[in-house]
């Protein structure tokens, strides 16, 4: 006999809300729960009706039970025909999904809007994309919890894929209904979206800032589940809402300019990897690790393509990225994502006949735990505390266990890692496994087993002949996991490293003895090869390592270095005689940043290159956000001897040409007239001028640069004469229609290298990543401008709102 053991997350929700103004009333059905009959929507009717059909088969059965919990249940498979067993576990995986519900909180302005058109589109989209949409005043978690609200919302119910679609439409239909927005879309591939969102998807969000738009990209993972909620992933679009059409032309054309720095020759030119892992331990990163997955993608700003859960064949996972390292450093934490499911295999002399009720109970509280068997073996495979959980079982119940499998049996775990971390596991000369096998009389069997060119095995096996043996392979499983690598990577300005390094390695070596820690400082003297480097992004280049039993010690390492980085900053010397850094100053004009981002064939890669060949620290700002409510930003630059200076000089070269016209003095209709917020100015001179001409301007009310402040400024920045000299006509050209006496005309020089004192620069903080970044995987990302600098969880499905 062949049987399979799936648990499942059981998810739902139940309709607790009593008033509603609108219910397309899609998908529920009647559940008598007892006291009463309620309306739900699950993620188990649909695996029922799989496991009939499949029960009409005489060549095997399927069976679906509750689990030990309210929030499981559990599939078993059972057959004599290998094949049925596979097919059946095929199908079943593919009718898996879950169940969730988005909320959108609906403005009293947009309340009084709703009428029928409005209804119509709604129930268009409820049906476009199988979901439930209702309108309430009630606020409702749909499982136990609803109380009245003064606000109404917008609740989007169903299977997750479908929901995170469907919740992006319907935001785009408010804006264009209620608010009265325009529309417009970029086309785009799914697979170049963090490319040119970069890491976190920081761009969008800076797109989103500069134009006042609004920039919605749906769930970057919409095929995990087998619901096909996309036609395609080659031709989606990313929608952008703004209230001035303006709005809408800025962010298409800076969104169309990054699409085209990353091709080469009208071609796409990215580097692509595949990584090869079990099927199992696929479908086990689709079901558990989906924000994991995410997080890969936003960390590295790479695109990571997963096959659906239980994909037919054999499939690898794609990481596709702008330059190799980021690539292979996005191969390396899917390894390390992959090395967290164990594989546990017993070979028994023989199975009673209700083996699978007994499997069954064995993994009803071990969600990942899948467990296959055969006349030969069983197998368990899931994450490594629900399989340590598992032999923990088999050991407190010992007796029974080796009664139901005819006496001893053979058990081995599996652990696949990252070949990267063979020799720090093994030792130098396979110490660390020798002290090991010691400490446990050589009982249990360790072995090393290559598996592909980036993955290895580590093998751990005994025979269970009395209940001592378990307990000791449970031992030998725990000592190899203190083995294991913890580590944690951060920037820290090469022009500090000698001096945190100290003279002959003396500091760095200090901290390393009293933490028992590795650290490794790197020089990248090679340039950023990203084309699009849109915001200002370090790359980590100081590692601390250490076995996972002194993890705790990699941040008191962390803290002690980050101190040094602080007394480099201040000059505070660790060791007389280290270098003695000055600071200069550098005035950046917002309008400068702006070219330097935007501008055709530009990018920020020009930082790093001046870094590199001057030996210097330049604090260049990460965001239009460091500007604040000003148009100049002194940047700090550091280094020893006169080096600040004379980066500080090349810098100035790396800025556009500038033109200045004085208006004369009008207080009122200056502001007013020659303003951001103007629609008209916006329209006819800013947007036109940056979109067709590649030149910005610096609208100063008070003048800078200068003593005399009786008179208004206009700075155009290009670095093009030509788009200068079409600038000047233009604005000149409106402001003499507006009816402004224009004062003079000329090209403008700004003194920008400043003395600068050390208080000045900005502490370095190192901010620690967690391991996943969202705690749910249905997740949206909405980038707008209403709430600078803030990100808003929407619900406990993590609909995020980024500006």
């Amino acid at each position: 006999m062949y049987h399979v053991v799936i648990p499942l997350e059981y998810t739902y929700v139940i309709n607790l809300i009593t008033n509603n103004y609108f219910h397309t009333q899609n998908q529920w059905f009647k559940y008598d729960s007892g006291p009463s009959v309620i309306d739900i929507i699950d993620n188990v009717q649909a695996i029922h009706r799989e496991a009939d059909k499949l029960n009409e088969s005489i060549d095997g059965s399927v069976n679906v039970v509750e689990g030990s919990s309210s929030q499981e249940y559990v599939v078993t498979i059972s057959s004599t025909n290998q094949s049925f067993v596979n097919n059946a576990r095929t199908k079943i995986l593919q009718k898996y999904n879950r169940v969730g519900y988005k909320q959108v909180e609906l403005e009293a302005s947009s309340f009084r809007k709703l009428n029928h058109d409005f209804f119509f589109y709604l129930n268009d989209l409820a049906s476009r994309y199988d979901v439930d949409i209702i309108i309430s005043d009630e606020n409702t978690d749909f499982q136990t919890k609803v109380n009245r609200s003064n606000h109404p919302y917008v609740y989007v119910l169903g299977f997750e894929d479908n929901i995170t679609v469907a919740e992006s439409q319907l935001r785009i239909l408010l804006d264009t209904m209620m608010d009265e927005y325009h529309l417009d879309y970029v086309n785009i591939d799914l697979s170049v979206v963090p490319l040119i969102g970069g890491i976190d998807l920081y761009n969008f969000n800076q797109i989103a800032m500069q134009s006042k738009a609004n920039i919605y990209i749906s769930d970057l993972l919409p095929s995990l589940f087998s619901t096909k909620v996309l036609d395609t992933t080659s031709q989606l679009k990313i929608s952008i809402t703004a209230r001035n059409v303006h709005e809408i032309a800025l962010s298409k054309h800076i969104l169309t300019r990054l699409l085209e720095q990353l091709k080469s020759n009208g071609k796409w030119d990215l580097f692509v990897k595949s990584v090869t892992l079990p099927k199992t331990t696929i479908d086990a990163l689709v079901l558990h690790n989906q924000p994991e997955l995410l997080n890969i993608m936003f960390k590295y700003g790479v695109y990571v393509q997963v096959p659906s859960l239980a994909e037919p064949g054999e499939y690898d996972i794609i990481i596709q990225g702008q330059t190799a390292e980021m690539v292979n450093d996005a191969v390396e934490d899917l390894a390390l994502l992959g090395s967290r499911y164990y594989t546990l295999t017993l070979r028994p002399a023989g199975f009673p006949n209700d083996i699978v009720n007994k499997l069954s109970k064995l993994v009803s509280n071990k969600r990942s735990c899948v467990v296959t068997a055969s006349s030969h073996c069983i197998e368990l495979t899931g994450l490594a505390e629900d399989i340590k959980a598992a032999l923990s079982d088999f050991n407190t119940d010992y007796v029974y266990w080796h009664s139901c499998f005819s006496g001893d049996f053979d058990i081995k775990l599996q652990i696949e890692l990252n070949n990267s971390q063979k020799d720090f596991i093994s030792g130098k000369k396979n110490g660390k496994l020798i002290k090991i096998l010691n400490q446990l009389h050589s009982i249990p069997q360790i072995q090393f087993k290559p598996f592909n060119q980036n993955n290895f095995y580590i093998d751990i096996s005994i025979t269970s002949g009395n209940p001592t043996t378990l307990p000791q392979l449970l031992q030998a499983i725990h000592l190899v996991e203190c083995e294991l690598p913890a580590e944690d990577q951060f920037n820290i300005p090469e022009v500090f490293h000698k001096s945190i390094i100290g003279n002959g390695g003396s500091i760095i070596q200090s901290i390393m003895k009293k933490y028992n820690v590795f650290i490794k400082f790197s020089n990248k003297n090679n340039l950023n090869e990203s084309r699009v480097f849109y915001t200002y992004k370090r790359s980590n280049n100081v590692l601390i390592k250490c076995p996972r039993k002194n993890s705790r010690n990699i941040m008191l390492a962390r803290y002690e270095i980050d101190q040094l980085v602080q007394s480099c900053l201040k000059n505070q010397a660790m060791i007389p005689g280290l270098a003695h850094y000055r600071t200069t100053g550098f005035k950046l004009l917002k309008g400068h940043y702006m070219l330097m981002i935007n501008a055709k064939n530009k990018n920020l890669n020009f930082v790093n290159e001046l870094e590199i060949k001057h030996g210097v620290y330049i604090d260049f700002p990460k965001s239009v956000e460091a500007f604040q409510n000003s148009n100049e930003l002194t940047v700090s630059i550091r280094g020893s001897d006169h080096r600040s200076q004379q980066c500080a000089e090349q810098l100035r070269l790396q800025m556009p040409i500038n033109y200045e016209i004085k208006v004369t003095f009008s207080p009122g209709k200056f502001d007013h007239m020659i303003s951001e917020a103007n629609v008209e100015f916006c329209e006819r001179v800013l947007v036109p001028l940056n979109v067709r001409h590649d030149v910005t301007l610096t609208i100063n009310e008070t003048p800078i640069g200068t003593y005399d402040t009786g008179f208004h400024q206009v700075i155009l920045s290009s670095y093009s004469d030509a788009s200068i000299k079409a600038g000047v006509q233009q604005l000149t050209s409106f402001l003499r229609e507006k009816e402004f006496m224009i004062a003079d005309r000329s090209p403008w020089k700004y003194e920008q290298i400043v003395d600068t004192e050390v208080e000045q620069l900005r502490p370095i903080n190192n901010v620690v990543r967690p391991v996943a970044k969202f705690e749910k995987n249905a997740v949206n990302y909405n980038f707008t401008n209403d709430q600078p600098g803030m990100i808003r969880y929407r619900n406990q499905y993590a609909n995020i709102l980024i500006p």
